[in-house]
């Protein structure tokens, strides 16, 4: 398996309170995977920028600097690839939530992801 740090291990995982908040909602299990997909991003990005509550999500450069500083050297290349191609499409999603809320990409919680898909189901329907 991949070998992580204790440092990547200890601020990018989702908590078992935002996974029990999560499975408390009446989301489908796909929006509930999506949603949680989308908040270990964001976690991952304030990570990158030491924990910072306001601000742009990353550039990509920081983005591949931090995911070399995550893995061992021998992690495999094309899977730290897509993994940089999977954060900036879930950059690009966060930003547009971020404009939606009228806030910065890294002032998002939890809550917002939540709402957003809670939000677009209402819409649906």
């Amino acid at each position: 398996m991949y070998e992580q740090s204790d440092e990547h291990n200890k601020n990018t995982y989702l908590t078992l309170e935002d996974l029990r908040r999560i499975e408390e909602t009446d989301l489908s299990s796909l929006d509930k995977h999506y949603v949680r997909l989308l908040a270990h991003c964001l976690a991952s990005f304030k990570s990158m920028v030491k924990d910072q509550a306001i601000g742009e999500i990353p550039d990509v450069k920081t983005r591949s600097q931090w995911l070399l500083t995550q893995y061992s050297p021998e992690t495999d290349e094309a899977f730290l690839y897509t993994l940089l191609e999977q954060l900036g499409s879930a950059a690009i999603q966060l930003e547009h939530l971020a404009i939606y809320y009228q806030l910065s990409p890294l002032e998002l919680t939890l809550e917002h992801l939540i709402s957003s898909i809670q939000g677009r189901l209402g819409n649906d329907q």
